[in-house]
């Protein structure tokens, strides 16, 4: 178990009074806060997730990054006692940023090697004026780049990122480097499949999140950024190809924000124009919590098939072009036959007449 798993593990048995299972595998009775009964468990040797067992009366769950933040902030310092315990010639330059993405964002780092480098970033105006400094993990980005600050980084205001100045990645936008549109090559059986479907997220760390879960996405680094050259670009390529390859259904999974929300429309709306198939996907944000993003989920192990599916409904509910079409989603996917619905900032209620839809298919 790493220094941190450890540190997580005491902090949960001393705070929620866990107790090791018989299995050694779990943790179980703790103290759940969201219904005080003793129902909390979590995996013994990866305490990440701890959740309430008691899924039809509670379903509370928390990240171990919400519980205990502070132990998710000085990367440079834990990666520098971790990497003083080596031999100088086995040490890591990048061990910061490696255990900020292994441990504060669940990626397995053989998928992302040679994606990032770890950067330094000085401001002297953060911390009150008195200036502050910290590792920072940095990837390409068109033109430009793009780090985030990993430490303590409430130092520095609102400020969690940054951008080369003088860069630009207007219209484009970062993709894995498997992520390819090729026409079939017999002489290359083992170049990747082009994807039927391309999510489109706002940040690096979204798309690389989806990536461990088999979809692929791309970062358009802001919410108002269209990547119209990037899919001319991609269509370009198939056209030229002799259209072997079908064009990906874009799936515009922007936050779920106002801001999220609004550019998810005007992108599907100017995407649909220039001829692209387009849907969107959501995730339901809970009143009083976080906002979660595709990171989070993957972190909280919320990227399954179902929950997919309600991600896709959610944006479908988005982006539906009538209300019509937004009660009849509503209705093949719950099955009720009445309920409210919002479309427009105007309040329907949609109501399905059973005997009159059984009258009108017998009579097809």
């Amino acid at each position: 178990m790493s220094d941190l798993l450890h540190e997580i593990a005491q902090r949960l048995q001393s705070d929620y009074e866990f107790k090791p299972a018989s299995d050694g595998k779990h943790l179980r009775k703790g103290r759940c806060p969201g219904c005080d009964h003793k129902s909390l468990w979590t995996y013994a040797a990866t305490p990440w997730v701890v959740k309430c067992e008691r899924l039809n009366h509670c379903g509370y769950e928390a990240h171990a990054k919400d519980l205990y933040s502070d132990l998710f902030e000085s990367w440079s310092e834990r990666a520098r006692m971790a990497e003083e315990r080596k031999p100088e010639a086995e040490r890591n330059p990048h061990a910061a940023a490696d255990a900020y993405l292994q441990q504060a964002r669940g990626f397995d780092l053989t998928r992302i090697r040679g994606l990032y480098s770890q950067e330094q970033y000085f401001d002297q105006r953060a911390d009150r004026g008195r200036g502050a400094g910290t590792a920072t993990v940095r990837f390409a980005v068109a033109q430009t780049w793009w780090e985030r600050l990993i430490d303590k980084p409430a130092r520095f205001g609102k400020k969690k990122a940054n951008f080369k100045q003088g860069g630009s990645y207007g219209g484009h936008w970062w993709a894995m480097p498997d992520l390819s549109f090729a026409a079939p090559n017999p002489a290359q059986p083992e170049a990747p499949e082009p994807p039927k479907e391309l999510w489109l997220v706002e940040g690096i760390f979204d798309a690389i999140a989806l990536a461990h879960h088999g979809i692929a996405a791309v970062a358009l680094m802001s919410c108002n950024n269209y990547p119209g050259k990037a899919l001319e670009a991609v269509r370009a390529q198939i056209q030229r190809e002799g259209q072997q390859v079908k064009e990906p259904r874009l799936v515009f999974a922007l936050d779920s924000d106002k801001a999220g929300r609004d550019y998810t429309l005007r992108h599907v709306r100017r995407a649909q124009e220039a001829g692209w198939r387009c849907t969107a996907a959501q995730i339901p944000q809970r009143s009083g919590s976080a906002k979660q993003d595709w990171n989070d989920l993957h972190l909280r192990e919320l990227l399954t098939e179902k929950d997919l599916k309600e991600y896709l409904h959610q944006g479908a509910l988005l982006v539906a072009e009538s209300a019509s079409d937004k009660a009849l989603l509503i209705y093949n996917h719950t099955g009720r036959a009445e309920f409210d619905l919002e479309y427009g900032s105007r309040l329907y209620w949609f109501k399905l007449d059973l005997a009159a839809y059984s009258k009108a298919k017998d009579d097809l």
